[in-house]
């Protein structure tokens, strides 16, 4: 799974705030600034517990899963929760951080995306499905990972539509 996802194999796991210390700084040790604990035994596992770390501004596609529902606690860090329509367009947006919105759910089928404002964000995930890129399906209406010009513009829109960040 690579560098930046290693998977907890204990009977009994317990994080505390050295837990997420060392989580983020190994986040900081990555290039892209991510790291993930994966709390399932292995990736075709049939539910999904993740506690994981997104870097300022990261940029995750707009996707949906199709057949799960997910639901995230934010741990550290705020950010914006924005749900997209079929088009692209923004649905609604929401702040999240421990303070605002700390937990959310979301319904299978639906588009969305985090947009971290923070230094780093921490986030606990649930899901249920396997850890496999093929549930997600992502919007053709979105840049590529690889779109860097293409991204900065999108982020510039979403930034505005937001009403700018801190």
């Amino acid at each position: 799974m690579g560098e930046e996802v290693q998977f907890i194999r204990q009977e009994l796991i317990k994080m505390d705030s050295n837990a997420v210390v060392e989580l983020k700084n190994k986040a900081r040790q990555n290039d892209s600034g991510k790291h993930r604990y994966c709390f399932h035994e292995n990736e075709n596992a049939e539910m999904q517990e993740m506690l994981f770390v997104l870097p300022h501004e990261w940029y995750t596609r707009p996707h949906k899963h199709e057949h799960a529902a997910e639901s995230q606690v934010v741990i550290e860090g705020e950010g914006y929760f924005i749900l997209f329509d079929e088009w692209g367009n923004v649905s609604e947006t929401f702040k999240i951080s421990p303070q605002n919105n700390f937990i959310y759910r979301i319904q299978k089928g639906l588009w969305h995306m985090v947009l971290p404002i923070s230094e780093q964000m921490v986030i606990y995930e649930i899901r249920a499905g396997k850890f496999d890129h093929t549930t997600t399906v992502f919007a053709e209406w979105a840049p590529k990972e690889n779109d860097q010009a293409g991204i900065k513009r999108y982020m510039e829109e979403l930034i505005e539509i937001l009403g700018g960040m801190e």
